[in-house]
């Protein structure tokens, strides 16, 4: 395949992927948890955010919730199900603060269903009726934009705690035969990939196109591409798309052609989600993958052939854990913190297994700038740069305050001094700004007597002054539940006034998003 790109994302990427320290599909362990069955075929799986629940719908238009107890096999009925739509339910999930699901049907019929302490509400509380039929659906990573691919060539945009339809792109000639649509975490990108290997590329925000590539080959001269499955997580930052090529042989065919003399080779191909570059490209010699998903982590993809369930290694392309499924795979989830796997399939038979990742999973700076729709990483307010190119600065980075005991959903006590690390690594970067070393930061805060906590904005002038800084960064650390805020605000040395003040928010948020999130609050002070 053809490098389609390179940025300093995708390489950065492409070295997590191929130069780190392999783990090894072998490192994550596969353990039955239970399996259950819905009335008809299951057309859709997604997990909660704490992955205690199971959403699972079918085409005999119902809802099922089923609880997952970590270490506790469970089989039997789900908990919670009723019937959504008289029809076949086409998608389903969770949306934001999962005290709410929704599901489409194939007309076009959107219901949302309360869902509180396990229990969905028998009747629908909301309803909304699409433009037309629905081909491909997808909601955003903060689960609040749900994006409608129909069958006239659009792409339709829906707040759905608004119940308001913010925006259409016109696909036509984007979207025939599609296969996969999807955000990518930051609500900054959606891709729709079709069966052909046509890959197109929207900002949601201003409905305008990004890019567009075609997957071609080089391995089989004068292939053909056909592109089976399409992962993408909500939580990573890699599109991971299987497709087989299809050629004839070399030198040609010799009388009538049969089926067996075409020449068919099935790939997996590794994609940065925000340049569009190629990062992998593997073999699979097991056969045709019918579904896939990314995970547990960037590194790793769960792939199905018929009942058999595999886990590989993208680093490596080795396989590793494998499992048979109840009856042949039609879908996949993997859960939100990468410890649990479910499988539905055409019977209804629904199987969860618990996923055990020795490794901790890696997480990359991200370099697109450009506008967004929500997703769960977004900047609060301005988001321009505070320091601008005009002049050269000298500033001088400070410990956050860690007001809320935010550090803890890292489980590092450090995190706050992290945090002025990271953004101090992410400015050197930057022409027009000097950085202080942080050496003589830490020297002064313990000449001083200083904690993070005891910084207030007459200490830091008098640091910034002591520290000959034009100005001074103080920051803080924000927790709301499970949504967190970095805040920034510049302090002029010289007069003494906060001269910019920046936010930013990361709803619902894991241990590997505080990477993007400090890196996001960086391009609001500077770049």
């Amino acid at each position: 395949m053809k490098p389609l790109a390179s940025t300093p994302s995708a390489l950065l990427l492409a070295l997590v992927l191929c130069l780190a320290p392999p783990a090894g599909a072998q490192d994550v362990t596969v353990t039955p948890h239970g399996t259950f069955q819905v009335p008809g075929s299951v057309t859709a799986l997604d997990f909660s955010f704490d992955g205690r629940w199971l959403l699972v719908s079918d085409d005999d238009g119902r809802l099922s919730v089923k609880e997952v107890v970590a270490g506790q096999a469970d089989s039997g009925e789900p908990g919670s199900a009723v019937r959504s739509t008289d029809g076949a339910i086409q998608f389903a999930g969770f949306l934001v603060g999962d005290s709410a699901v929704v599901a489409v049907d194939a007309r076009g019929a959107v219901h949302i269903h309360d869902f509180r302490t396990g229990t969905l509400s028998p009747e629908p509380t909301a309803r909304l009726e699409l433009g037309a039929r629905p081909e491909a659906l997808t909601l955003d990573a903060g689960r609040r934009y749900l994006a409608v691919a129909t069958r006239d060539s659009e792409i339709e945009i829906f707040d759905l705690p608004t119940r308001q339809r913010i925006g259409v792109i016109d696909a036509r000639g984007d979207v025939d035969d599609l296969l996969h649509l999807g955000f990518d975490r930051r609500g900054r990108q959606l891709i729709a990939v079709t069966r052909r290997g046509e890959v197109t590329a929207w900002n949601p925000a201003t409905l305008e196109s990004i890019r567009r590539i075609t997957l071609q080959s080089d391995e089989l001269h004068g292939s053909r591409t056909v592109v089976h499955s399409v992962g993408a997580d909500r939580s990573a930052n890699i599109l991971v798309v299987a497709l087989e090529e299809v050629a004839l042989p070399r030198g040609g065919l010799r009388g009538p052609a049969r089926p067996g003399d075409l020449e068919r080779r099935d790939r997996i191909l590794v994609f940065d989600w925000h340049s569009g570059a190629e990062i992998k490209a593997l073999a699979f010699a097991d056969g045709v993958i019918e579904e896939l998903a990314v995970g547990p982590g960037n590194d790793h993809v769960v792939v199905a052939e018929g009942a058999n369930v595999t886990l590989m290694d993208l680093r490596g392309g080795e396989s590793g854990a494998r499992v048979t499924a109840p009856a042949e795979v039609n879908r996949l989830a993997i859960g939100p913190e990468n410890d649990r796997l479910a499988v539905g399939s055409d019977g209804g038979d629904v199987a969860i297994w618990e996923m055990a990742y020795r490794q901790p999973v890696a997480a990359e700076e991200m370099t697109d700038e450009l506008p967004g729709l929500s997703g769960r990483l977004r900047v609060l307010g301005e988001d321009s740069p505070a320091i601008t190119p005009d002049s050269p600065v000298t500033m001088a980075i400070l410990p956050f305050d860690d007001r809320d005991g935010a550090a803890e959903v890292v489980q590092d006590e450090q995190m706050a001094r992290m945090v002025a690390e990271l953004l101090t690594t992410q400015l050197a970067n930057v022409e027009h700004v000097r950085l202080v070393e942080r050496i003589r930061i830490d020297d002064l805060l313990a000449e001083l007597d200083l904690s993070a906590r005891g910084i207030t904005e007459p200490h830091g002038l008098e640091m910034g002054q002591m520290l000959n800084a034009d100005y001074v960064l103080l920051g803080s650390i924000g927790a709301f539940g499970t949504s967190h805020t970095l805040s920034a605000r510049l302090l002029h040395v010289e007069t003494g006034e906060a001269v910019s003040g920046r936010q930013v928010l990361c709803e619902e948020c894991r241990a590997q998003d505080f990477f993007d999130v400090v890196h996001l609050l960086g391009t609001t002070i500077a770049r």
